[in-house]
């Protein structure tokens, strides 16, 4: 064998020792119980999981699908220190705290409404780790099957049984009719409230109002800053066509800023943001792209 064949046939198992001894970095997701046996107008969970890899992952995406005419979908919960929140399409969801390597992220609740199968199926999920790597992810057991529980009758039954109780005291119906009043009042006074007062304002370096919201979920774009800007600095923002420049979302505990999808990154106290998932917002933060403009995160009421 002549030198150039020695030479090629080196370099090929240098390269094939380097790719498998670098592990594809990967966590696998699925949905619990693979199977569920529940009454006709029954109620059950299903539970999305990270199975393994969890301690890496750090925010992703997923979207599901399921038999419409036999199931209700009531509510989706986060669980374990995760956040979960309806995006567009599809959910989102991310975490600050570190994770175990199998960990509960959701608790999907449903209704089976009638006496026929049904599927919830998990079409996809996206992570991302530290500093906005993407994760490869295997989906197992991406579909749970729903049957009617042995015995039961085939016919749906109503989603509330009212039962006759035995009746109250005059005083006891006087309190629960003026607290019900007192509730009405408040929840209509919460929403004339909400519909008067911005959940956060964007202010310059003066303090003028720039953008004021109140919106849980914004997405800001080239749109938002017509008026704003200078033509010139205008096209140095990222179109809310393309995905936006940043996007400002309440979570459980607080406000957050994502920059997923700018040409040119956002910055959060100096810090460019983008690929990085989810970042905490505080009140007073600079969010800022160089050269082109300075805002101020306030939060409504703190003055």
């Amino acid at each position: 064998m002549g030198g150039k064949s020695i030479f090629t046939c080196t370099l090929l198992l240098t390269i094939l020792t380097v790719s498998f001894s670098q592990p594809i970095i990967s966590a696998k997701a699925g949905l619990i119980p693979e199977e569920v046996e529940v009454e006709p107008g029954g109620i059950f969970i299903v539970k999305l999981v990270i199975l393994e890899g969890g301690s890496l992952v750090k925010a992703g995406e997923f979207n599901l699908s399921y038999t419409t005419n036999s199931l209700e979908l009531l509510s989706i919960t986060s669980v374990n220190e995760w956040e979960v929140m309806k995006a567009r399409n599809v959910y989102a969801f991310y975490t600050i705290k570190a994770q175990p390597e199998k960990t509960e992220v959701a608790e999907l609740k449903f209704r089976y409404k009638l006496d026929t199968p049904a599927n919830v199926t998990l079409l996809y999920l996206k992570a991302a780790g530290t500093g906005g790597k993407e994760l490869e992810v295997i989906l197992t057991s991406s579909t749970v099957k729903v049957r009617a529980a042995r015995g039961s009758t085939g016919r749906e039954t109503p989603s509330v049984i009212i039962k006759r109780e035995r009746e109250l005291p005059f005083s006891w119906i006087a309190v629960i009719v003026i607290s019900a009043v007192a509730a009405v009042a408040a929840a209509l006074a919460l929403s004339q409230m909400k519909k008067t007062s911005a959940a956060y304002i964007l202010v310059d370096g003066s303090g003028r109002v720039v953008f004021r919201t109140t919106s849980n979920d914004r997405v800001y774009g080239r749109e938002d800053f017509t008026g704003v800007l200078t033509p010139d600095k205008l096209v140095y923002i990222t179109r809310r066509a393309k995905g936006g420049q940043f996007r400002i979302i309440k979570g459980r505990d607080g406000w957050y800023i994502i920059d997923a999808y700018s040409t040119n990154p956002t910055m959060v106290n100096g810090i460019p943001i983008k690929g990085r998932g989810y970042v905490r917002l505080n009140d007073g933060d600079h969010i800022s792209v160089q050269g082109v403009f300075d805002l101020y995160f306030r939060v409504s009421g703190s003055g």
